[in-house]
């Protein structure tokens, strides 16, 4: 079951960056029409809260990458004391991206596409941390380190 767990939530903290990466070229994009406030086109209200939605994508959002770490090192060692920084991983970008799909949900020119990718986004890495948690707690047995050797001078023979 831990194998198991553990490659789901691989699986889903891919899709979580994947998706905050899309994100972050979406608001890099609508950055670049900040400059130029006749090609505005896409939430031009942005500028007041360009410093914070910077945090949130492109700060918080390299957040998968620790959860990436977490599972690597929960496939190794049985040990649980990365656990309530995982808690705080996932927890911190959730909020990072709900406030960025809130606040692009209040603007008045805005499309769906920024709000879907960061809710997106926050339920993936959400789930993901959600099927960690679990599959580390519920199984603590950790499976033996299986090296596979490509060449026979590799195993020692």
């Amino acid at each position: 079951m831990r194998a198991v767990s553990l490659r789901t939530a691989e699986v889903l903290t891919w899709i979580a960056i994947c998706l905050t990466s899309f994100l972050a070229f979406r608001i890099f994009a609508i950055y670049l029409t900040l400059l130029n406030p006749a090609t505005c086109n896409d939430s031009c209200d942005l500028g007041r809260d360009a410093i914070r939605v910077f945090l949130a994508v492109f700060v918080v959002g390299w957040f998968p990458w620790l959860l990436m770490l977490c599972i690597s090192y929960a496939r190794r060692h049985a040990e649980l004391w990365w656990l309530p920084h995982c808690v705080v991983i996932v927890g911190a970008y959730i909020f990072a991206m709900a406030y960025v799909a809130v606040l692009f949900m209040g603007f008045s020119d805005a499309n769906g596409r920024t709000p879907f990718l960061a809710l997106s986004a926050a339920a993936s890495l959400g789930l993901a941390g959600l099927v960690l948690i679990a599959g580390v707690v519920l199984d603590r047995h950790v499976p033996p380190d299986t090296t596979v050797h490509f060449f026979q001078e590799d195993s020692g023979e």
